[in-house]
């Protein structure tokens, strides 16, 4: 909570973010894989127009997640806790279920030793939501843009402090960063951040990979603006507060922690606990640096407002003392094991890694572009294409190269994504609910 008197350093945060958020070891075993994967719960009614399952039904006949949490809890022994209306559910000895804003179901599973280990729990683990589902009516869409969650005909399902004061935050700044809580999916990966001997190497080609991974496995398309665009969840992104998203690279010899710092110090503070545990959102512009030399309302940040601070920012690589990879669209979940083997092997392969930035940096030379990366989706598809076929050569689990040539043969050799495949027609009409907003916005 705010403090009367400065106290907060910047020697001191750059000590923390050193050692708390780019330190090694954080997970339980090196080089480990964590997956995140986040679903859209839907039902139809007897139009068979789609329509967002709401937490609780208010509705005789209407299906709930709640209902759909509580069966599941049922069946399979694990526990279901709701604490100030918020539920969540811990699955036995896997990972834990919980709902973003929209009511967007999300697994997070524990890290894993092998790619197929993570791919495979959290597959095993939404299959049976997704059973139990079925029985109620109840469908998991697996998209990264959903425009039945419209941002502003859809309230909020969960209404925790923290949500609120974002909503309200993002609704001063435009629309975008609604649509960002209630109308995206993501499939994240985690993964290690390394030691004094690749962490810098890693974070920087977790970040430069980004729009490549994002345009190869596209799967949020939509029409906004006279534009197409196969990731839609990407341009929220973008468009949503540009002082908190977007990419971290370090400067030529750079710490990596030294540029997150700057990066989070430059970010605009969204919302101050007050007592109470209130959030309140600043009324004017603040930068988190700002802040530090005093406001005349808010006082001065303490440690416990620079941490909530971190936890409001959402760059493509977010450092957790781990890295979350956040830029990939949900997926189909048959081609979950394409983006984790590629990533998962150009990062921890050092030979791979060295090949990729090696990769990625021609591909700025030729183009001259100074932030590491071509400009344009097409060449961020084509950077993409690329990697994939240098994780395929240095891959030897089986499994996972048979899955990497399917990908291929069913899209890369075609120049296309997953979200060409969807239907365009029912996105249009099928997935609306009387009264929302076209997917345009319009």
């Amino acid at each position: 909570m705010p403090s009367p008197t400065s106290i907060l350093a910047h020697d001191a945060l750059l000590e923390m973010v050193r050692t708390e958020l780019f330190g090694h070891g954080r997970f339980h075993h090196r080089d480990s894989i964590g997956l995140e994967a986040e679903l859209f719960p839907i039902y139809r009614g007897a139009s068979g127009a789609a329509r967002p399952v709401p937490l609780r039904s208010v509705v005789p006949g209407t299906p709930s997640i709640s209902e759909l949490f509580a069966r599941v809890c049922k069946r399979h022994g694990w526990r279901l806790s709701e604490e100030a209306g918020v539920l969540s559910i811990c699955c036995g000895g896997a990972g834990s279920l919980t709902l973003e804003p929209a009511g967007q179901i999300e697994y997070s599973g524990l890290p894993m030793h092998s790619v197929l280990e993570a791919v495979n729990d959290a597959r095993a683990v939404i299959g049976l939501i997704e059973e139990e589902g079925r029985a109620l009516g109840i469908e998991l869409m697996e998209c990264g843009y959903s425009s039945i969650f419209d941002a502003e005909e859809n309230g909020l399902q969960i209404r925790k402090p923290r949500y609120v004061a974002m909503d309200r935050y993002f609704g001063s700044i435009g629309p975008f960063g609604r649509k960002m809580m209630r109308a995206t999916c993501a499939l994240q990966i985690n993964l290690d951040i390394g030691d004094h001997r690749t962490r810098a190497r890693r974070w920087l080609l977790a970040n430069l990979m980004a729009p490549a991974m994002n345009a190869l496995f596209a799967n949020s398309p939509h029409a906004h603006d006279g534009e197409r665009f196969g990731s839609f969840r990407h341009e929220i992104w973008r468009q949503a507060d540009p002082s908190r998203t977007g990419r971290v690279l370090p400067g030529p010899w750079e710490d990596p922690a030294a540029a997150y710092l700057r990066f989070a110090l430059d970010a605009r503070v969204m919302m101050i606990q007050e007592e109470g545990g209130e959030m309140s959102v600043p009324a004017e512009r603040l930068s988190f640096a700002e802040w530090m030399t005093g406001h005349e309302r808010s006082g001065y940040p303490d440690w416990s407002d620079w941490r909530l601070h971190l936890s409001t920012l959402f760059p493509d690589v977010r450092a957790r003392g781990w890295m979350e990879i956040r830029s990939i669209d949900m997926l189909p979940r048959r081609w979950w094991s394409v983006p984790v083997a590629i990533a998962c092997t150009l990062l921890y392969n050092d030979e791979c890694l060295d090949a990729a930035l090696e990769l990625i940096e021609s591909t700025r030379g030729s183009t001259g572009q100074p932030n590491g990366h071509p400009v344009g989706r097409e060449a961020d598809y084509g950077v993409g294409c690329r990697l994939l076929a240098l994780a395929y050569g240095a891959i030897p689990n089986g499994e996972l190269r048979a899955d990497l040539a399917s990908y291929c043969d069913t899209f890369v050799i075609t120049g296309t994504t997953p979200g060409d495949a969807i239907d365009h027609a029912e996105m249009r009409t099928a997935h609306r609910a009387p009264g929302v907003l076209e997917p345009d916005g319009r």
